[in-house]
């Protein structure tokens, strides 16, 4: 199939709608600063040199920076390539449709609907991915912060001699996170209260039976409608758990070292790594957590 453009630009493709579309460049010489501004448009972006701290790039499609992003809010319809790296201070928000692809990625919060490719590392950073993570270098190394993806995560190391803190997630769909979390805290809430009417009744059984019985039936009366509550909420979860945990086969792929100190997430089990390990995949088998050599 040969396809001919009636203009000149840059060619996009929307894997979600399959279309094929020749977009307008829009192209900053140097970097997006104050000689700049924000830069807000609706064609794909090339960047020369680098975003500045505190400015932001909007375009529904495709942006490319030579050069490093730092402390900057991004909103890309498109793929996002960052050719040195992005540095952030864990506050701007880096929203893209596509993938994306950058030298590395330090102290950021990056959601994308697409993969994270990071050439190097991953520091530090707060990760949300609909399909997967993969660190391209064998080098390369994830550590700090927390990673989600929901269908793999492939990196040569996780964490480092130090024990730093890491926690990797896969085996979630990111679109259902927000209503499942909200009807977990629910729950959460819910329980609390039945506990709290416990303790309220064991206090007033302490006293003598004529000062109490009244409080102590409202109590429990009390405690009778919240138990319909939790029953109500536990099926509403349970309903909501299918299309969250709704993923085949999510594993966590390690080529060299993973170090004590990572946490690992495949849809709701937990695993806590006690000691360095090599060469390991992760995968949920019934309802543990389990690793194999590669």
């Amino acid at each position: 199939m040969l396809i001919r453009s009636s203009v000149e630009g840059v060619i996009f493709y929307n894997p979600q709608t399959h279309n094929v579309e020749v977009q307008k460049l829009y192209l900053v010489q140097g970097s997006v600063d104050y000689s700049t501004g924000n830069v807000n448009v609706k064609s794909s972006v090339e960047i020369k040199g680098d975003v500045k701290p505190d400015f932001s790039i909007t375009t529904p499609y495709n942006i490319q920076v030579n050069g490093v992003v730092e402390q900057a809010t991004i909103n890309c319809g498109g793929t996002l390539t960052v050719k040195v790296g992005i540095k952030g201070d864990g506050k701007q928000l880096i929203k893209v449709e596509g993938d994306v692809h950058s030298g590395y990625i330090n102290n950021q919060v990056i959601k994308c609907n697409g993969s994270v490719y990071s050439s190097t590392e991953i520091r530090n950073s707060i990760i949300e991915c609909k399909d997967e993570v993969i660190l391209v270098k064998g080098g390369g190394v994830i550590i700090g912060g927390k990673t989600t993806a929901s269908k793999k995560v492939n990196t040569p190391v996780i964490g480092n001699m130090y024990n730093i803190p890491t926690e990797i997630e896969v085996g979630v769909n990111l679109e259902f996170r927000e209503k499942f979390l909200e009807k977990e805290a629910a729950m959460k809430m819910a329980h609390k209260i039945m506990d709290d009417i416990d303790k309220k009744i064991a206090l007033l059984e302490e006293e003598p039976p004529d000062n109490i019985q009244g409080s102590v039936s409202a109590l429990k009366a009390q405690k009778a409608e919240h138990a319909k509550d939790v029953e109500r909420l536990r099926k509403e979860l349970k309903e909501i758990e299918k299309d969250y945990y709704n993923v085949e086969d999510p594993t966590v792929c390690v080529g060299k070292r993973v170090y004590a100190g990572t946490t690992i997430k495949i849809k709701h089990a937990v695993m806590e790594v006690k000691e360095e390990l090599s060469h390991v995949t992760f995968r949920l088998t019934g309802n543990e957590i389990t690793y194999n050599a590669k």
